[in-house]
């Protein structure tokens, strides 16, 4: 058999949807989502530009919802939840 199992596709994918509905949620307040109104840095290879989007990411409204996805479904690269590639990867070991 090839591929990923399609139950886990199913899960990330509605973990992920539940995650986006709170970052329209936080908008739709008011807040400032950074990696929605600037998302450069987000997926920057820079370490200094990774570092400026981490501090704009401590900030923002959907904070501890972006955390618990990147949290239960590790991303590769870019910035989530206020850390950098680095400081995730440091995270895991």
């Amino acid at each position: 058999m090839t591929g990923a199992d399609p139950s886990i596709d199913s899960r990330r994918g509605a973990a992920h949807r539940a995650f986006l509905a709170v970052v329209e949620g936080a908008i739709r307040a008011g807040g400032v989502v950074p990696c929605v109104s600037d998302g450069a840095g987000w997926l920057s290879s820079v370490a200094a530009e990774q570092e400026k989007a981490a501090r704009e990411c401590r900030r923002c409204p959907a904070l501890a919802a972006c955390w618990q996805y990147e949290n239960d479904y590790p991303e590769r690269s870019g910035v989530y939840a206020g850390r950098t590639e680095n400081e995730r990867k440091k995270g895991r070991r």
